[in-house]
């Protein structure tokens, strides 16, 4: 007897993709010239060939259970080149979008980063939380004298407000990825796992592939995107390691940091806001003239590079009115620089930016797995 696929497709998940961005999934006829053409795709079980398969066809289950869809970087190479104009970049992007809102943890707040209109809400969190603690502090008006940012808010503040925010963010974030690992390995056993690299070497070979960029740097035809993520990863990692830096000397340590505008640490700071401009600028710039790479924008691809934006813009015009001693400015452009800082990093597990944690997850399975080395006979079984 002949063995039998049943296929139960979920048209809601069909609706959900269409409203994410994926409208044109239905249009592919399976001609695999979107695989074909990927310069980063493996030759066994290739994507995005499969996953247009399983969309049009509603297989909720096996596209959340796939690591495939995060080791595309959405360079276009294959929306460009489908005779159809299905788009299959498109798609892959809700398949992640809608990834993210269904393992994260509440799922309500992973679907209000989805909508423009909750914004106002998302925004008056911070802005709440910053205007009690001056209130409380009685420091609701324009200090006078020397601008001293510590005096408007004093780093204890600071650190009790954004270190509570950055351990929800982590904390929800290993929830959401936890639950993604689990359903990866619902399809890939642990005797199967081991057949590929060891965990060191795959840890190894992950942290390389991604400090270089190298699979992204394969995709040919979208260089400003490649560009544009190597100055922003860089310089987020420059201001990151700078503002810790300070942080800890002089909370941890008690040691003396200079925060004159030629200390090293401030020149690092300033080095890696710079990279951010640039990398931001890169990245809007390509979203807002794709040109021949057909890109199709939706809210969540703003909202990262522009957040990510507005906060060093702020950042270095608090530096700039903090230097020509104009208090209101500064103050005021400081108190926006925090409600930004807070911003991205309260909601990382459901905006753009948790493909950092989930886009890892996905190339450290590949690397354990074997993904780019497997034959014919260690294939995923449900690919293809």
């Amino acid at each position: 007897m002949n063995n039998r696929n049943i296929v139960n497709p979920d048209l809601e998940f069909i609706r959900r993709l269409k409203n994410l961005g994926g409208d044109s999934v239905k249009k592919c006829f399976q001609c695999a010239a979107c695989s074909g053409v990927c310069s980063i795709s493996p030759d066994e079980n290739p994507f995005p060939r499969k996953e247009m398969l399983w969309a049009q066809w509603g297989l909720k289950d096996r596209l959340l259970s796939s690591p495939d869809i995060w080791l595309c970087h959405q360079c276009n190479d294959c929306s460009r080149h489908c005779p159809r104009e299905s788009n299959p970049a498109d798609l892959l992007a809700a398949l992640r979008q809608y990834t993210i809102a269904n393992y994260a943890f509440p799922r309500p707040l992973a679907r209000a980063m989805e909508r423009l209109a909750y914004l106002p809400i998302l925004l008056a969190v911070p802005v709440l939380l910053l205007l009690v603690d001056l209130w409380i502090r009685g420091r609701l008006d324009i200090p006078t004298g020397d601008v001293l940012f510590l005096e408007f808010f004093p780093h204890f503040h600071i650190a009790l407000i954004f270190l509570t925010a950055a351990a929800f963010a982590v904390i929800m974030t290993a929830v959401g990825v936890g639950r993604f690992w689990e359903r990866i390995n619902m399809h890939f056993p642990g005797d199967r796992i081991r057949n590929g690299k060891s965990v060191g070497s795959s840890l190894l070979a992950t942290g390389v592939e991604i400090l270089s960029h190298s699979r992204l740097g394969e995709c040919k035809e979208n260089r400003p995107m490649h560009l544009g993520h190597l100055a922003i990863f860089y310089g987020f990692l420059a201001c990151f390691f700078s503002a810790f830096a300070m942080f800890l000397g002089v909370h941890i340590l008690e040691a003396e940091v200079s925060r004159d505008f030629f200390s090293p640490l401030k020149i690092l700071g300033n080095l890696g806001g710079a990279l951010l401009l640039v990398g931001c600028v890169l990245i809007l710039f390509n979203r807002l003239w794709p040109g021949k790479n057909k890109t199709r924008s939706q809210y969540r691809d703003w909202f990262l590079p522009l957040n990510l934006f507005v906060v060093t813009l702020t950042g270095f015009l608090a530096e700039a009115f903090r230097l020509m001693e104009l208090s209101t400015g500064a103050y005021s452009v400081y108190f926006l620089h925090l409600v930004f800082i807070f911003l991205l990093v309260c909601y990382l597990p459901y905006s753009k930016l948790a493909h950092i944690a989930y886009r890892t997850v996905a190339i450290i399975h590949s690397k354990l797995f074997g993904r780019y080395e497997v034959d014919s006979k260690t294939a995923w079984r449900t690919g293809g």
